[in-house]
């Protein structure tokens, strides 16, 4: 059985690992060279913001939640048959929900990025935005879904620290 300190440490090197592994595939699916992808994937996994933090913050270790988020996302757009989208919405759901559970702040970040393109595509191709959000209604539904049922019991626990004012105001 491991102690803390090596279970801390597995989990850490486990998402140093995710992150570049998930980055490199996202960098291959963008159609990037194999070893600019490898060079991109290893300088975004030990990135100076990651590997200063990693002694003390290892809720900041999860980075591979942003291209995982990204490239779920991308891949949805791009499927055409109904079972890869309800997968993919399915799968954008949980990585959303274990994104807020993991690190609100980088929940926030994937919001707004979302958000910022959304922003983005409505001045640059509003119509073709509009029939994909008409057309994947029902995935989005089934994303939010997930995304809901997962987080009950997280926020029944907010909702009894708000309760008894085990929060900090």
């Amino acid at each position: 059985v491991l102690d803390p300190h090596k279970s801390t440490l597995v989990i850490v090197l486990i998402n140093v690992f995710l992150s570049c592994f998930i980055m490199y595939l996202l960098l291959r699916v963008l159609k990037f060279d194999l070893r600019i992808s490898t060079i991109l994937s290893l300088v975004y996994g030990f990135a100076p913001f990651l590997s200063y933090r990693i002694n003390g913050h290892y809720t900041y270790t999860p980075l591979y939640l942003f291209p995982l988020t990204f490239l779920l996302i991308y891949k949805f757009i791009l499927a055409k048959k109904k079972k890869e989208k309800s997968f993919l919405a399915s799968v954008l759901g949980f990585t959303l929900a274990f994104t807020i559970m993991s690190n609100f702040q980088y929940f926030i970040s994937v919001v707004f990025s979302i958000l910022f393109y959304l922003v983005y595509l409505t001045f640059k191709k509003r119509r073709p935005l509009v029939l994909f959000l008409k057309r994947n209604f029902g995935y989005l539904l089934l994303s939010a879904t997930v995304f809901s049922i997962l987080l009950i019991p997280w926020l029944v626990q907010v909702i009894n620290l708000i309760k008894q004012n085990e929060i900090v105001k």
